[in-house]
């Protein structure tokens, strides 16, 4: 964990979690969650515009703190998950939430260099010791040019922070969104749904853990998690949004502690990824 990130936690440890989330953000959450295998884009693209204007409109992208630019997102549920076949047992709606924003110096396709590392050590503050990636059916090849939609990837982490050291697998998705695609209701029933102008494209990053996993201490178990990122092209750079649903037990652990240390571990993933860009 980053110095910065550490000083967060210290600060943000016995405070109340971050406001609900407007329930227009948690319908376009969830949405973008449930349907990331969609086979019309379009659906994601106005989905990923509604959150954009919600997070735009209730978070102050402008704070230097991440407290003021965090929500708690409402529970995902069992029909969020109906297309993931390999994940823990467990009702997601006995999780914890929470959502960082932040906007990126760097635009989506700057990014796309940070996805395509086998050794994520370097921009993953909260698994300094071990996260390699494995990249599945060659995705990696024809991804970073758009020969492809999708980036299929399985990863091997230890999650490390100043409460608990999990070594767990991770499947993490990714695939190009064009924003500029126009919204589906507005074209004719059976007419294609095509941007007849230059893309602007976006990401869109699914992930969640497949199974439970325990520290090697026997104390701290990560019964599931799942989470949700886009990288949505916006002034010359890029909005981050990460949204992050988990259930961890162990020996004080509490719901107050957890939210706060997850909230600094993302903004530090944020910050990294515009530090190794910038090098």
């Amino acid at each position: 964990m980053r110095a910065a990130g550490a000083l967060l936690i210290a600060f943000v440890a016995g405070c109340a979690p971050p406001p609900a989330a407007d329930p227009q953000f948690d319908d376009a959450a969830a949405f973008l969650f449930r349907e990331f295998e969609a086979e019309e884009p379009a659906r994601l693209a106005f989905a990923m515009r509604a959150l954009e204007q919600e997070v735009v409109s209730s978070l102050d992208l402008t704070a230097e703190s991440a407290l003021d630019r965090a929500t708690t997102p409402g529970a995902l549920t069992l029909d969020d998950l109906v297309d993931i076949d390999e994940r823990p047992e467990g009702d997601p709606a006995n999780t914890l939430s929470i959502a960082v924003a932040r906007q990126s110096l760097f635009a989506p396709e700057e990014h796309v260099q940070i996805q395509l590392l086998a050794d994520h050590t370097s921009v993953e503050p909260n698994s300094p010791n071990k996260y390699d990636r494995t990249f599945l059916d060659g995705t990696d090849d024809c991804w970073p040019d758009h020969g492809c939609d999708f980036l299929r990837t399985r990863n091997d982490l230890i999650r490390e922070n100043l409460v608990l050291e999990i070594p767990h697998e991770m499947v993490k998705d990714l695939r190009w969104v064009d924003v500029a695609l126009p919204d589906p209701s507005t074209v004719p029933e059976g007419e294609p749904v095509v941007n007849p102008g230059e893309p602007s494209w976006g990401i869109l990053a699914r992930a969640w853990v497949p199974a439970a996993a325990t520290g090697e201490s026997g104390q701290n178990t990560l019964h599931m998690q799942y989470s949700f990122e886009v990288w949505i092209p916006r002034d010359g750079g890029a909005l981050r949004m990460m949204s992050l649903w988990f259930s961890i037990t162990g020996t004080g652990l509490t719901d107050e502690l957890q939210i706060g240390t997850a909230r600094a571990g993302i903004e530090d993933i944020f910050e990294l990824a515009d530090e190794f860009i910038a090098q």
